[in-house]
């Protein structure tokens, strides 16, 4: 399971981890993926030409993150964080 959770991961996928409650054993997996717009990665290489710094705060994993910022063409990634870790950093 460890191994298809990372090939998810490196497709920008965010992984849940499945078990009976009371159970430590782990039974399955599945993964959630948002679907970024067509129109995204044109709205960043714009706004990049404008002068706007961009970068991608996120609370998803590093991998996922990476995963994201790479078809975006965004080099500043924040992975792992919650809402006031974001404020902090903007």
């Amino acid at each position: 399971l460890k191994q298809k959770a990372e090939v998810w991961e490196k497709n920008a996928k965010t992984v849940v981890w499945a078990r009976v409650s009371g159970s430590k054993d782990i039974f399955g997996i599945f993964a959630i993926e948002d679907r970024l717009k067509d129109s995204s990665p044109i709205a960043i290489k714009k706004l990049q030409t404008l002068g706007v710094k961009i970068m991608l705060l996120t609370g998803d994993n590093m991998l996922t993150a990476k995963s994201i910022s790479e078809r975006l063409g965004i080099s500043e990634v924040f992975a792992s964080l919650l809402p006031d870790g974001k404020a902090e950093i903007i």
